[in-house]
Formats: C-alpha cells, sequence, structure tokens
C-alpha cells in the first residue's frame, strides 16, 4: 500500500485529477496527515486566493495570523480574485512591505515602486503605520479577477484615507503588468469606460500581456461604450487572446460625452500624451496583426448605433472566431444587412451563437441560414418569441448531427412541435434548456408531442423543460381507483401514454439534470362566475404516478421503475410530489429502497409540497443526498 500510495502521489496527472473533488478543508486535513501530503497539499491550498465573499474578507481583516499566511504563503498563489475592501488594504501593506528596513529577496528588491509612489498615479505617500501587517507582491500570477467599485469601500478600514478611484486602478494594472509573463486570464469589472484614461491605461497594460488567453472587462451599469473606445481595447489585445468579452450598457452614450471624447483627436493615437497621468507609460502600441487564436467573442452589450462599424473593424480581424454573442439587432436597415452577412462571410468557423439581449426572430433565422450545414454547436438564445415554428426547425434539421446545446431562456412563447423536433432530429444534443418568462402554458411540451416520436438525443446531460401533461395539472380523477376497474378507455389510455412518457426519459442513460415542470389549467367554474381558465404554475401541479412503484398485490400504481436507466442522474428538479393527496400512488419504504439502490449519482433531489418522514428515513440513508422543499433544504 505504501508503495501504490508513493506512486500515486508522485503522477501530478493524478494528483490535479483528484483536485476538484478535494475541498478546502479537505485539503487542511490532508496536509496535517504527514510530510509528504504537506509538501502535496500546500501548492493546491493557496493556488487561489479567493477573497470575494465579504464575511470571510471581514474575518481576514481582522485577523493578523491570516494575513501573515498570506504573506507566507504569497510565492504559491498562482489565482486571485478580490473586492475593492482588500486590494486596497494590500496595496498598502504592500507599500509597507517594499520600504521596511529588513532584507528582502532580489526579485522584490528589484521592484520599481516609482508609479505607486507618484501623487497623480499610485498615491502611495504616507508613512507606514503600525496595523499594517507587510505583504509581499504576488508574482507568477496565471488568473486575475479584480473589481473596481463606484464608491469608497475601504471606508471599513478607518485609519486609510479615502483612495482615489483612479489611483486604486492605476495600482490594480501595475500589479497586472508585474506579472505580464505569467498572467493567462484578466478579469476587471465596475469599470468606468467612459472615461478616456481608463481606457488608455488599460489598452497600454492589456498590450504587454503577451500570454494572455482570456479578457473579460464590465463597466459599471450606467456607462456606454462607444465605437472609438471599443477599437483602442481591440486593437491594444495581444495576438495570444482566444476568449475576449467587453460588457457595457447597450444603451445609447450621452451626447455630452461623445462629443468630449471623439473631439480629443490625440487620445486614442500611438503618441504618447503630456501630463501627470500619463507617467511612465510610454506611447500606446496598437496591434497591427490579426488575432489568429481568437475564438470567443462577446459583444452582446454594444449599442447599435456603432454595431456595424464594430462589427466591419472586428469581425475581419478575427478569422478563427467560433463562438460570437451578439447584441438585440434593430430593424432590418441595411446596417443590420452588413452585420449579418458578415458573420457569414468574414468568420466561415462560427459554431456558436448566443443572444443574450434578445433578438427578432427574422434576424436569428437569417444569421442561422448563412451558416454551413451540420456546423452550428450551440444556439443559446434569449425571449424567444416565434409564432412560426418552421424556421428555427429547420434549423434542427440541418445541423441534426452537430448540435450540442440548446438554450432558450426567458421565453415568451414557443411551440411544443420545436421543442418535440429538437428531442426527435438532435441526435447529438447534450444540453436542452427551455424556461419561460410568463405564462408557462406558452412555453411548454404538449404531451402528445412528447410521446409522437422516438427521442434520438440518447446523449443528452441536462434536459430542462415544461410539459402539459394533465388538463387539470395535478392527477386525474381516474387515479382515485388504483384498482383501475372504473376507468375507461380513455383513462387507460391517457395512463399507458404516461407510461411511454416517462419511459422515454428513463432511456436517457446519459442524463445528469432533469427539471421537469408539470403544465396545467385549473377549472374556475362555479354558480357563481362565468367559468375562466387559470393556467397552474409548475409549483401547483405535479406529475402523475413518476415517484411510485407499481404493486398489483397491494393495488398501487405507479411509473418509478422507468427512471431504472438514470445512473448518472445527479440532480432531480421540477414538480416532484413525494406525498400525494389520500392514497394515490402513496409512496412508501420500497420507493426509499428504490432511491437508494437505482440512483447512485444522485446528490440532490428538490420536491413539490410538504415532506413526509419518508424522506428524512431517505436522508439517513443517503446522508450525502441533499433534499429540498421549494427552494429551502430539508
Amino acid at each position: 500500500m505504501t508503495a501504490a500510495y508513493n506512486t500515486f502521489i508522485s503522477i501530478p496527472e493524478l494528483v490535479a485529477c483528484l483536485t476538484p473533488l478535494i475541498t478546502r478543508h479537505d485539503l487542511i486535513k490532508l496536509a496535517r496527515i504527514n510530510r509528504t501530503f504537506h509538501a502535496i497539499c500546500t501548492p493546491l491550498l493557496w493556488h487561489t486566493l479567493d477573497l470575494e465573499d465579504e464575511s470571510l474578507l471581514s474575518r481576514l481583516l481582522a485577523s493578523p495570523h491570516g494575513l501573515r499566511a498570506i504573506g507566507t504563503h504569497a510565492h504559491l498563489i498562482c489565482a486571485v480574485a478580490w473586492r475593492p475592501n482588500f486590494s486596497w488594504y494590500y496595496f498598502r501593506a504592500l507599500w509597507v512591505y517594499l520600504n521596511s528596513t529588513f532584507p528582502l529577496p532580489p526579485e522584490h528588491k528589484a521592484i520599481s515602486t516609482t508609479i505607486l509612489a507618484h501623487g497623480q498615479w499610485g498615491n502611495l505617500e504616507y508613512s507606514p503605520v503600525s496595523f499594517l501587517v507587510p505583504l509581499p507582491p504576488l508574482l507568477g500570477l496565471s488568473r486575475f479577477k479584480a473589481c473596481m467599485t463606484s464608491y469608497h469601500s475601504d471606508r471599513l478600514i478607518h485609519t486609510i484615507p479615502t483612495s482615489n478611484l483612479d489611483n486604486h486602478l492605476h495600482q490594480i494594472l501595475w500589479l497586472v503588468r508585474l506579472n505580464g509573463a505569467t498572467l493567462t486570464h484578466l478579469n476587471i469589472t465596475k469599470l468606468s469606460l467612459i472615461c478616456v484614461r481608463v481606457v488608455r491605461d488599460i489598452s497600454r497594460t492589456i498590450s504587454q500581456l503577451p500570454c494572455l488567453r482570456v479578457l473579460q472587462l464590465e463597466a459599471q451599469p450606467e456607462n456606454s461604450l462607444i465605437r472609438h473606445a471599443f477599437e483602442c481595447l481591440f486593437y491594444s489585445c495581444p495576438a495570444s487572446l482566444v476568449d475576449l468579452k467587453i460588457t457595457c450598457s447597450a444603451s445609447l452614450i450621452d451626447p455630452k460625452i461623445a462629443c468630449l471624447i471623439s473631439g480629443d483627436t490625440i487620445q486614442f493615437s500611438r503618441d504618447p500624451v503630456v501630463g501627470d497621468w500619463d507617467y511612465d507609460q510610454g506611447p500606446l502600441v496598437l496591434r497591427d496583426t490579426y488575432l489568429l487564436h481568437l475564438k470567443s467573442l462577446d459583444i452582446s452589450m454594444m449599442p447599435l448605433l456603432d454595431l456595424a462599424e464594430v462589427c466591419g473593424t472586428v469581425l475581419g480581424q478575427c478569422p478563427a472566431l467560433e463562438s460570437l454573442a451578439l447584441p438585440k439587432l434593430g430593424q432590418l436597415t441595411d446596417d443590420m444587412l452588413f452585420v449579418i452577412a458578415s458573420i457569414s462571410e468574414l468568420c466561415p468557423r462560427i459554431s456558436s451563437l448566443s443572444f443574450p439581449e434578445g433578438c427578432l426572430a427574422e434576424h436569428v433565422t437569417m444569421v442561422l441560414e448563412s451558416l454551413p450545414e451540420q456546423q452550428l454547436r450551440n444556439l443559446c438564445y434569449c425571449s424567444y418569441n416565434d409564432p412560426d415554428p418552421e424556421p428555427i426547425i429547420a434549423t434542427w434539421t440541418r445541423h441534426s448531427t452537430t448540435l450540442r446545446r440548446i438554450e432558450f431562456t426567458y421565453t415568451a412563447r414557443i411551440l411544443s412541435s420545436v421543442i418535440q423536433a429538437a428531442l426527435t432530429t438532435c441526435e447529438g444534443l447534450e444540453v436542452l434548456n427551455v424556461t419561460c418568462r410568463t405564462g408557462s402554458e406558452r412555453v411548454c411540451l404538449i404531451f402528445a408531442n412528447a410521446i409522437e416520436s422516438e427521442w434520438v438525443c440518447k446523449r443528452i446531460r441536462e434536459l430542462v423543460m415544461n410539459v402539459w401533461i394533465t388538463s387539470s395539472g395535478g392527477n386525474p380523477s381516474y387515479m382515485e381507483d388504483p384498482t383501475k376497474a372504473t376507468w375507461t378507455e380513455e383513462n387507460r389510455r391517457h395512463w399507458e401514454d404516461l407510461g411511454k412518457f416517462y419511459s422515454q426519459i428513463g432511456s436517457l442513460s446519459h442524463l445528469e439534470i432533469l427539471d421537469l415542470q408539470a403544465v396545467g389549467k385549473a377549472d374556475t367554474s362555479s354558480a357563481y362566475n362565468t367559468p375562466r381558465e387559470v393556467f397552474l404554475s409548475p409549483t401547483e401541479t405535479c406529475l402523475p404516478g413518476l415517484l411510485a412503484l407499481e404493486d398489483a398485490e397491494k393495488g398501487k400504481i405507479g411509473y418509478l421503475g422507468k427512471l431504472v436507466g438514470l445512473t448518472r442522474l445527479r440532480e432531480l428538479r421540477g414538480s416532484m410530489v413525494w406525498t400525494q393527496k389520500d392514497n394515490l400512488a402513496m409512496i412508501g419504504e420500497k420507493e426509499v429502497d428504490w432511491f437508494v439502490n437505482h440512483l447512485p449519482s444522485l446528490e440532490m433531489a428538490t420536491f413539490q409540497k410538504k415532506f413526509s418522514r419518508l424522506l428524512y428515513a431517505l436522508q439517513v440513508r443517503r446522508p450525502s443526498l441533499r433534499l429540498r422543499h421549494n427552494g429551502r433544504s430539508l
């Protein structure tokens, strides 16, 4: 065993595969076993410094021991995610460290702090204070995520004077440049991208990151990004970039700001701008080569005013682009036609399209029709609303072997035939997610369509959708007689059809996430009012007989056994009712045994209505299983 153990932990690839399964708490325990485990687990434990959680951050700032631990293991930190409360503290603690009297390592002593000390840049000129725990520079970072803010978060640290937001951004970008040789992922949020200085500083910084692969810049909510600023950022991106996302407001920019920015002819030029805020930065270097490695581009929040110009500028520079997120296209003008044509002409490898801001159905259809057959892999569409199903069904047919992910979120209206076609046409489908904004009765798979043809998407891993199973939304009335003696021919046919539908679900052996919401309508007719239709929400309905096992001897009916093939199922959600009214398809000990024995991968289950004592028994037998009731834990 000792030899096998030593062999295993000596293979980095095996340790790397094991790491995602181990929590930080587990790593701490493992590091205390012996010296060998300590040597292996310590770098893993300190690889990522995630300080975005406010409660964790508050405890850390109040713990000198914890701060000293960060300083001790700073050389092991490869990924950082922090908020201003800590980053403002860190740069002052770094200033104390770099100006301390004790000997510094050569690599730290060589770091220039002139920018940090400059009055209009770092502004770290005040004398060190005793309560700050010195922290060394973070060198060798591969991932960096920082948040700017529109308010002064460091007011919580009373002995530190209020910082200027520009000064803080300069400090952040200084640290980014310090890790220019190793940084591969950069994410900065809450930026003021309407500010010329901010755009210029970011542009000069990212142009000095030769290994950068992923860049995400998020503007403050009230900001809009004009074309000149976008082009400055885009042409500063290094040639190594693979993924680019720039998020800003989609509203039109204030005319006064637009006039101010566009009127400055020197701000985005290659020549240096004279002024203290441009201190020690040199000229702006713009890229004059293509982004040959860029595969993912998100410009979903670009204002339509500049969209045509941006597409003309960008798409021709990205011949390898595979994933594109577009904004909501406006009326079908010449500019919009140019954008749609540019996608297929300039980016022939596009296989993933996303419309997170929604889009007119005719525009989406035109974009999809411009792609070569059997090329589309992912389609994400927000606020879909199209009464004509033929164009989108034709898309499923044209890309039936390549489509892997279909997501329709906040859907206003989608016909049942569209959902059915995806299940019966796209044989390689792995994710189907159809959620509604309002009125679930307009966004659902009708029961008759669900069982009309066999589902071919046998490799699907995630299935989220609404299903119209019964008119009342609950158990049909004929189920009150489990002996079936009083059932009509129509009742028997409906029960058999339920079995066919549940068999379709059970045949999806790769399924990991199942979220089925039942949809129905309530009958409100009475002697005192006019009959009207009231559609029930998914939380008011159920999937009849799904969670019960059939037992002819005891007069029980159910179809739980149809799910026996879902051995990979990790999450079960939707209109799942464990305790049903009266004794209709009642849940018993056998159902508990079935859940324990036949769903070995199940990690979370969400049920509607109240819990029963049997669910507590299930929790005892499967302690790792998280049970939830309408969003609340058991």
